[in-house]
């Protein structure tokens, strides 16, 4: 049996809500304040190494 556009739609949308990660990983104080470009991060977004806190994007940069 097919589903009409109103329930396709319905079951994306409830399914787009289930895969949505949690609001709290996302929306966190920043714990520090990157030395290269001065932004500041959250707990999931850089590490503070010795002290020393650099964002995830410094991080990649080949030059580090």
């Amino acid at each position: 049996m097919p589903f009409s556009e109103q329930e396709r739609q319905e079951w994306l949308a409830q399914k787009r809500r289930r895969d949505r990660p949690k609001a709290c990983f996302f929306d966190q104080d920043p714990i520090g304040v990157c030395v290269y470009c001065n932004a500041p991060f959250g707990m999931a977004d850089g590490v503070v190494i010795g002290g020393i806190p650099i964002c995830d994007d410094c991080d990649e940069c080949e030059g580090f």
